[in-house]
């Protein structure tokens, strides 16, 4: 049998949910949070439970003590389990799981580096919990992940029934009762700090609560930012994406051959002259294309190349002075727009295999491209509510390495780029720049090289 109440504490992100398994009650929906007092951590419990309006807590002792509160008027009694921290000292002290309940809902707890993740301690339906894991999946590094199949997460599944027998139920993972059995002198001491301090109660108790609201609207903009940005990649990628896919680059950058081609159709498709103004070099950065034109011999005025180049391009181009040109003798204009889909998340090889396919390719056609290894920030993810700051929160480590390449060549990007492997390479920029003298093209190609 299962219940659940709708109207959680403010302290609380998740709805309180009592679940029976085996024989058993166990409850979920915990507002944990870690204590600092190990000489006093009940009298510490006592206090947060106090200030939050809870009066049933769970204790663990791990890496770190935390302390998951809930309150009786949610239907819960002591003597229940809590489901987290029963999982949590069975399962060890990283891991991401999923588990499938006898009604069709979902229990979801993560634990990370010992602690229960404040949030991640929760029963749901399919949808609710596969939302949940998709954005906790990428916060962490995770030693086990335990999901359904049906989930296509990977990793492990376990049966929550078999975790959950009598025989592995220990005393600790129950619920208690916090009792705050203070003497007379304490009560005195309370009285009157509590007559004297009623006005900053209430202000502290409206700001608990502006925080709190706060951090529940923080939380439903991150979700609904990240739905926006996965349903995008998936519509650019014409492929369903994983949320892992939103940490990796490369996976919102067009394909190596996409790339390869729109620009390169983009770019032949220029007109060589305008008025007696002969194109210069032309660049394409897989969302733009810009040529620049310098006036030649028999060229109009700049305000006449200028009107036509409008017309042309329907853009006002800039008149570029200086260099190697006297004023008025070069122009730059936006030639056009594309709009190029994305490559989505490729599976990531090996660095030093996915170099040697790169350079391979080039060496057989006497290309040289430089190679630069790209330093990178480790990037710091957000705290989650419940969670003082994001110090609490390990860095989220990437799991692959960037190399930036260059080349100049002059053959036709179709010729240079076809049959190279792109699995984990995305190019950046397609430029063509024009010998006037000699007649001739030279294409020079920028990139980066994603691998593990």
């Amino acid at each position: 049998m299962n219940q659940e109440n709708a109207t959680p504490s403010m302290a609380s992100t998740v709805p309180v949910t009592i679940t029976t398994i085996n024989g058993k009650q166990f409850v979920s929906g915990l507002f944990w949070q870690p204590l600092t007092r190990p000489r006093a951590y009940m009298k510490e419990a006592r206090e947060i439970g106090k200030r939050e309006g809870m009066d049933i807590v769970a204790i663990r002792h791990s890496t770190i003590m935390q302390a998951g509160f809930v309150g009786k008027n949610q239907g819960v009694l002591k003597g229940m389990y809590s489901i987290a921290a029963t999982l949590a000292g069975k399962l060890g002290s990283s891991w991401l799981g999923v588990f499938e309940l006898d009604d069709g809902r979902y229990a979801f707890v993560a634990v990370n580096d010992g602690a229960i993740v404040p949030g991640c301690d929760m029963v749901g339906d399919r949808d609710e919990v596969r939302e949940k894991l998709g954005y906790i999946y990428g916060l962490f590094s995770w030693e086990k992940v335990y999901v359904p199949a049906n989930f296509e997460y990977g990793g492990e599944t376990l049966d929550i029934k078999t975790l959950l027998t009598p025989a592995n139920l220990r005393k600790e993972y129950r619920l208690k009762q916090l009792t705050f059995g203070l003497t007379k002198k304490e009560l005195l001491i309370i009285g009157v700090a509590l007559a004297t301090a009623v006005t900053g109660m209430v202000a502290y108790s409206e700001w608990k609560a502006e925080q709190a609201r706060r951090i529940r609207e923080e939380r439903i903009r991150a979700d609904q930012i990240r739905q926006r940005e996965l349903a995008e990649l998936n519509a650019k990628a014409k492929r369903e994406q994983g949320a892992k896919a939103l940490e990796h680059p490369w996976s919102k950058m067009p394909s190596a051959e996409e790339f390869q081609k729109g620009c390169t159709r983009a770019l032949n498709a220029l007109p060589l002259s305008v008025r007696g103004w002969i194109i210069d070099s032309a660049t394409c950065d897989g969302k733009a294309v810009k040529a620049t034109f310098v006036r030649g011999p028999s060229g109009e005025t700049v305000a006449e190349f200028l009107a036509a180049a409008r017309e042309r391009f329907s853009t006002d181009p800039d008149v570029v002075d200086g260099g190697e040109s006297a004023p008025g003798e070069k122009a730059t204009v936006l030639a056009g727009d594309l709009s190029l889909g994305y490559g989505g998340d490729d599976p990531l090889r090996a660095m030093p295999a996915t170099l040697a396919n790169f350079i391979s390719h080039f060496q057989g056609l006497g290309i040289k491209p430089t190679l630069t290894v790209k330093a990178e920030e480790q990037k710091k993810p957000q705290s989650l509510p419940g969670q003082e700051s994001v110090q609490a929160v390990a860095e989220v480590v990437k799991d692959w390495k960037t190399v930036v390449f260059q080349f100049d060549t002059g053959l036709s990007p179709e010729l240079a780029l076809s049959g190279l492997d792109g699995t984990g390479i995305r190019y950046t920029g397609l430029r063509v720049e024009l010998a006037r003298d000699t007649a001739t093209l030279k294409w020079i190609v920028e990139g980066e090289i994603y691998a593990k």
